[in-house]
């Protein structure tokens, strides 16, 4: 498989009916997670122009709700 098959799961339709890339991120489990039994990895997946720095590049780690996620395959 390429890199960006794994970067790009999915495509969906936003609003105004174009496509948008849907790229997916990890993150560790919080210490009050796997106190209450969420102990596993944590998956989450943005709109691709929540993924974007300033240049267009698609970064690394996000930064969502206080907790920062980790993308494994970047272009």
């Amino acid at each position: 498989m390429e890199k960006n098959e794994f970067l790009f799961k999915a495509t969906e339709k936003n609003i105004s009916g174009v496509q948008t890339r849907i790229i997916e991120y990890h993150r560790k489990p919080t210490d009050s997670e796997i106190k209450f039994g969420n102990g596993a990895t944590h998956y989450k997946s943005f709109d691709e122009s929540a993924c974007t720095d300033k240049n267009g590049r698609i970064k690394k780690r996000l930064k969502h709700d206080g907790l920062i996620y980790t993308q494994n395959y970047t272009s």
